[in-house]
């Protein structure tokens, strides 16, 4: 139902003609009939109490507005300001420039919260009036007033409208959320009053906060907060000094200023105005009060320095103390020291003697003999020499005791717990009372901890330089996303330090025909040899180690047992994940944390958007700002807008087992939606892709068709075919299916995190919408229209930002870490 717009019960649109000076702005803006201009019924009213001393004057202004839109603001404000006012309007839209306004009107294309883009339009002009009606971004409102504010003429007024805005997520806002533009300008109230902060208050400030304060409070005048809307008036003087405290008068019957302000803060005191009345009335009993205050303060002063003295002593007893303690620690360390020395050199004589023994070099060709063995008999060997050095040494009896505690220890501890915990509760720790009696604190860890366990190998040379990458798996169903890209740097690394790929997994027997696959689908050539090999957790496979193998690891659990066999320095971990948000407070978290921030590892971050998130976020992992860099994904074109057909095609990212893709919530909002009439099944075809996803029925008879188990190309192909997708990920990253899906041509919903509100910089067809139900309702009916509009999905792809070879994608990391191992590049 729509109203007719009066006020005072009269009609506003009839008995005034355009134009004619005056100075009711209620009837300029209701008998306006050019270019559109939305405004909220109270902003009138207050923009007429607001502007009217400027008004009564009558001279010429200057007036700013941010956000043109339809031009219908200007041509108002044009009508309403004195005559020969000049009004500017600046906005980020470039179809702004094709609109016609009145002849003091001026329009500029820019964004008006980027400092660079102000000076290159304006210079160094300045305003009686800037109104912010622009985006409504939280960020840029607070851009905009840092870069404008300073273009605000002494006794100027800068109006921000719309600031309901800021309690939108959306908008990058909240109730009570820090980085909103309510929530800042609530704080820059804190700058009228920068010259009262207390000293003890500063501490709580960082240095250029407390500057900037201090410099806004030498030219604001006022801040006043309206019904979606703030004023903030610029001093017509800027203040030089704090204002000073005023004393007039002669009679105090009930307090005498004369006992009271000696004990102000001293600069009230220096700055203190009186009248000629009370500088006679008082003066001579603020000079008794400041000399007993300066008594007072005095005897403070001599038991600080007391207490000070005392302090000191102190320090000096303990500081001796603890020098003696510490030549008593240096003492005891040289006598270690010197037995330690004793020791090695006594085994080092041993050594000596065993290598220049008979039986070492008698035995010589059957050491050679088992380094060519295969591993499962090496090992058998190497068991039955360790059985009969311990018969001879007497050591076989305690030896077999400890064997069997350890697997009485094996039988009875639980299942390992995977690296990525399933979903549902945590898993159950062991009962106490199911523990054998003896057991060895390094098995258990083994037992609990399987896949951290530093995995057996043996030494080799002679051979061409590797560079080893470990997974899990590199099954045909185990490629999407992470371990494909991991196969392309390994092979683009491989190249560049002219070595030989070696896959190592740890879970699934190796396929090198995946491998081949991926790198022929991207592009990439591998221009040594290809090796595949399994080294289980259960320790059952020697792994063959040169001294300048380079290992790139996977995940954090690969990392931390290749850690255990080789050098930080010969290690590259590709991280794709923040993956200590996938274990509850525990040892599982512990350890992935200390993995990541593990000295001297040299990381690789997949895009900037995560590597920042490392570095600010709540625990920064700290050492990525010096051993870390980051890329972007590439994602080789696909093909374009497909031939409309009969309905069209929409793709839902179904994970079941995997949490941080908010498969319940994703179906809560579908189900919402297709309720609302979204993605009719007359128009749609529905899909879900993911494996164990449940057969669902939809509101309105719609069945979504259940996909799983695609290879690497079939996958490929299933994402170039949709319109429209749907993908919940509830990290502070992209994602990849967001991204394949926008290079195809796809429309994408996905959802916003922090650090994660727009995804504008790979492409314009990725959509973003809060995780609530709502929110996501909101954001599938905006995919749906963008996606049912082929000729604006068509533009924006055209336009995307998302990269599409990967040799390009990962030249800049490839080299850094070329350089890092000594390759001549």
């Amino acid at each position: 139902m729509t109203q007719k717009l009066e006020n005072g019960g009269r009609d506003l649109g009839s008995g005034l003609a355009e134009g004619a000076g005056t100075r009711d702005l209620a009837q300029l803006f209701y008998n306006h009939r050019d270019y559109v201009s939305d405004k909220w019924e109270q902003y009138i009213g207050i923009y007429e109490a607001e502007l009217a001393p400027h008004l009564s004057i009558g001279e010429p202004l200057h007036l700013l507005e941010i956000g043109v839109q339809n031009g219908g603001s200007l041509e108002i404000w044009s009508k309403y300001l004195p005559r020969s006012s000049c009004i500017y309007g600046i906005d980020i839209d470039p179809k702004c420039a094709s609109l016609r306004p009145p002849a003091n009107v001026e329009i500029f294309i820019g964004d008006a919260s980027d400092a660079e883009t102000l000076d290159n339009r304006f210079g160094t002009s300045s305003f009686d009036i800037i109104v912010d009606d622009g985006s409504h971004r939280s960020d840029h409102v607070i851009a905009s007033f840092e870069n404008c504010f300073r273009r605000l003429r002494p006794g100027g007024l800068y109006f921000v409208e719309d600031l309901h805005c800021s309690y939108f997520a959306s908008l990058g806002g909240g109730l009570r959320a820090k980085h909103s533009s309510v929530e800042y300008f609530k704080r820059l109230a804190d700058a009228l009053h920068a010259d009262h902060f207390e000293e003890a208050d500063l501490g709580a400030l960082a240095a250029d906060e407390l500057a900037r304060l201090r410099a806004f409070c030498r030219d604001l005048a006022r801040i006043t907060f309206y019904d979606s809307m703030v004023v903030i008036a610029r001093l017509s003087d800027s203040k030089h000094r704090p204002y000073a405290r005023m004393l007039t008068g002669s009679q105090s019957p009930v307090v005498d200023p004369s006992r009271v302000l000696p004990w102000l803060p001293v600069r009230q005191i220096r700055d203190l105005m009186l009248s000629p009345t009370a500088d006679r009335t008082f003066s001579p009993g603020l000079r008794a009060g400041l000399v007993a205050r300066a008594a007072t303060l005095e005897g403070e002063l001599q038991a600080a320095r007391a207490a000070m003295e005392e302090a000191r002593r102190a320090r000096e007893v303990q500081i001796a103390e603890l020098t003696w303690r510490l030549g008593e620690a240096h003492d005891a360390a040289e006598a270690e020291r010197a037995r330690l020395e004793a020791a090695l050199a006594e085994a080092l004589r041993e050594r000596d003697a065993v290598l220049g023994s008979t039986i070492w070099r008698a035995t010589q060709p059957v050491r050679r003999l088992g380094y060519h063995l295969p591993p499962p008999i090496r090992r058998k060997l190497r068991r039955a020499m360790r059985a009969a050095y311990w018969i001879v040494t007497l050591q076989f009896h305690r030896r077999l005791t400890e064997w069997r505690a350890m697997q009485t220890v094996r039988t009875l501890a639980p299942d390992p717990i995977p690296p990525v915990p399933a979903e549902g509760a945590p898993a159950e720790e062991p009962a106490p009372a199911t523990l054998p009696k003896l057991s060895l604190v390094p098995d258990l860890l083994a037992t609990r901890f399987p896949a951290l366990q530093p995995y057996p190998s043996f030494p080799v040379t002679g051979i061409r330089a590797r560079l080893s990458l470990v997974t899990d798996g590199i099954g045909p169903f185990s490629l999407f996303g992470g371990v494909g890209t991991a196969i392309i740097l390994g092979a683009l690394l491989a190249n560049r330090l002219g070595a030989d790929l070696r896959i190592v997994t740890r879970t699934e027997t190796p396929d090198a025909a995946p491998v081949r696959e991926v790198l022929l689908r991207n592009g990439v050539a591998l221009d040594g040899g290809l090796e595949a090999v399994m080294v289980p957790h259960d320790g059952s496979v020697d792994l063959p180690l040169a001294a300048d193998d380079v290992f790139l690891t996977t995940s954090w659990w690969t990392t931390r047992a290749t850690l255990g066999a080789v050098p930080p320095s010969r290690v590259v971990t590709l991280v794709q994940e923040d993956e200590r948000m996938f274990y509850p407070q525990g040892d599982d978290r512990l350890r992935c944390a200390e993995t990541l921030s593990h000295p001297g590892l040299q990381t690789v971050v997949n895009t900037e958007m995560l590597f920042r998130h490392f570095l600010s976020c709540r625990e920064p992992v700290t050492n990525l700002a010096q051993d870390g860099m980051w890329f972007e994904p590439a994602f080789p074109a696909r093909a374009g807008i497909r031939a409309r057909e009969r309905r069209r095609r929409i793709f839902f990212y179904a994970r079941l087992h995997n949490a941080r893709n908010l498969f319940w919530r994703g179906i809560e909002a579908l189900h919402a939606g297709v309720a609302e009439g979204l993605f009719p099944a007359e128009d749609w075809e529905m899909h879900w892709i993911g494996r164990d996803a449940p057969e669902v029925a939809l509101p309105r008879g719609i069945v979504p068709r259940i996909t799983s188990h695609l290879t690497w190309g079939e996958y490929h192909e299933f994402v170039a075919s949709m319109d429209a997708g749907f993908v919940l990920m509830d990290t502070p990253h992209p994602s990849y299916p967001p991204l394949d899906l926008a290079a195809a041509g796809a429309a994408v919903l996905t959802n916003t995190h922090p650090g994660k509100e727009s995804l504008s910089q790979y492409s314009d067809n990725i959509l973003l919408a809060p995780p609530t139900v709502e929110g996501l309702v909101e954001g599938l009916g905006r995919l749906q229209a963008l996606a049912e509009d082929d000729a604006e999905r068509a533009r924006r792809r055209e336009a995307d930002r998302i990269g599409r070879d990967w040799i390009s994608a990962l030249e800049p990391v490839v080299s850094r870490l070329a350089d890092r191992f000594g390759a001549g590049v």
